[in-house]
């Protein structure tokens, strides 16, 4: 069947809602094929949580699709492991040009876990997050050379670098401050962080924000374009068909495997892969985004509270789809006709998003039922010699 795939194919659309594109009748259309890819930078902890890596196999998916150019992947906490995993990732999707950066500070968040699994396992140019660039440098760097008004950043862990990057001053790389050169290269900010009504905490700070209070703080009162906040991960959970049905050597099986509580038959909720989703594809038709408003965050607990503001630059979203409604779209599409799927020939021998089922198709496999693989058992062992991995 897939004789004539070459690798990178097959990786791009392993990525890209694992490997599940089933038909829909529901949902949104991708995006048009002449449409301009999004510049995008990560900032993630990794190591943190497995959902992180769900996340990055979401743009790396939008990648092979056209819709992305994920310009750098940058870690956000002391783990020494974080930098190694994220090139590990990028270099097994083919793409060990994108640069990778991480945080520089000692003893925040050192935390090793399944990191430490995947870059025993996979290639990737350094030993050790000491050995690659310091994560405000490499933001400096790349964005001094993006056109103005075009990357958006997404932050899927403490907002310790993008404190930093704003009190950055200038360098070789440009003559702006960090706030002006985020003002001039940024398009948005897209914060998986903090709690918003009708789920607001006024008591409790989550978790990316409570683990450097004073940099969420900063981030959210100085930071000077649009920020779009994300507290709906807890609404959805994806990994169970993550370890049921892909290979165990795939690094996104690796995570879910390795991470405490998710491993197999385990579901893991997706905070961090909703925002890659968001930013990729869009909100609608499952998010509504509510806006006019500041995200007040305390710099001494992380405690957000949100002010409705006519002026105000900042959004967040709101769940608008019922889980249940979600949870029970893959099963009825995927049972109707013993599971029509779209099989990869018939993907790649067209245009990709025009074969691609929609993107509430892509969203509710992804995230609804986790990572799914529509080949049969007796095709997978091809696949894994065709993929090289």
């Amino acid at each position: 069947m897939c004789d004539r795939c070459n690798r990178r194919e097959f990786l791009g659309t392993a990525a890209m809602s694992g490997l599940l594109l089933a038909t829909t009748r529901a949902g949104a259309a991708p995006a048009d094929a002449d449409s301009t890819p999004i510049r995008v930078i990560l900032d993630t902890d990794v190591d943190q949580d497995c959902d992180d890596i769900g996340a990055l196999f979401v743009l790396h998916g939008g990648v092979e699709l056209g819709e992305v150019r994920l310009l750098a992947t940058i870690g956000c906490t002391s783990s020494d492991a974080i930098a190694p995993c994220l090139d590990a990732i990028n270099t097994w999707f083919g793409r060990p040009e994108i640069p990778v950066g991480t945080l520089k500070d000692r003893e925040f968040l050192a935390h090793t876990g399944f990191a430490d699994e995947l870059i025993q396992r996979y290639p990737h140019r350094f030993p050790s997050g000491q050995d690659y660039p310091d994560a405000v440098t490499l933001y400096r760097r790349v964005l001094s050379k993006q056109p103005d008004r075009s990357v958006v950043v997404v932050a899927v862990g403490p907002l310790r670098n993008l404190a930093k990057l704003l009190r950055s001053r200038p360098d070789d790389a440009s003559p702006l401050d960090g706030r002006a050169l985020v003002a001039k290269k940024v398009k948005r900010l897209d914060v998986m962080g903090g709690t918003y009504p009708p789920f607001a905490n006024a008591n409790e700070a989550e978790w990316n924000f409570k683990q450097d209070p004073a940099s969420a703080a900063l981030v959210c009162s100085t930071w000077p374009t649009p920020v779009l906040f994300n507290g709906e991960g807890g609404s959805t959970c994806s990994g169970r068909r993550v370890t049921y049905e892909m290979p165990e050597h795939n690094p996104l099986t690796m995570a879910y495997r390795h991470y405490p509580g998710a491993g197999y038959a385990g579901d893991r909720l997706s905070w961090d892969s909703i925002s890659c989703l968001v930013t990729v594809r869009g909100a609608a038709p499952w998010y509504e985004v509510v806006r006019g408003g500041v995200n007040v965050t305390d710099p001494a607990t992380g405690v957000n509270i949100w002010r409705a503001d006519g002026n105000g630059n900042h959004s967040y979203l709101v769940l608008k789809t019922p889980k249940s409604a979600i949870a029970a779209q893959p099963s009825s599409t995927s049972s109707s006709g013993c599971g029509q799927w779209i099989w990869y020939r018939s993907i790649t021998s067209t245009p990709s998003r025009r074969r691609l089922a929609s993107a509430s198709a892509w969203m509710l496999s992804f995230l609804s039922r986790g990572i799914i693989c529509p080949f049969s058992s007796q095709h997978r062992s091809h696949l894994v010699a065709i993929s090289g991995r």
